[in-house]
């Protein structure tokens, strides 16, 4: 199984953009779709732990990774 950035670059964009302010704000680059209250953990770093654990092929929550 392989990961590969979305071929979405507009996509990617939003979320890269999301990421950085995250790491500003949090001092992590948290995934954007996890709410501010589940920040507290290293496994919601963007690629999150779920998504790299997953045996599923597919993106990722936000749609940053696809996994093929």
């Amino acid at each position: 199984m392989k990961v590969k950035i979305n071929d979405n670059t507009e996509l990617v964009s939003q979320i890269d953009k999301k990421l950085k302010e995250n790491e500003q704000k949090y001092g992590k680059r948290y995934c954007p779709c996890i709410l501010p209250q589940f920040y507290n953990t290293d496994s919601n770093v963007c690629m999150c732990k779920k998504f790299i654990d997953s045996k599923e092929l597919g993106q990722c929550h936000c749609g940053k990774y696809i996994k093929y």
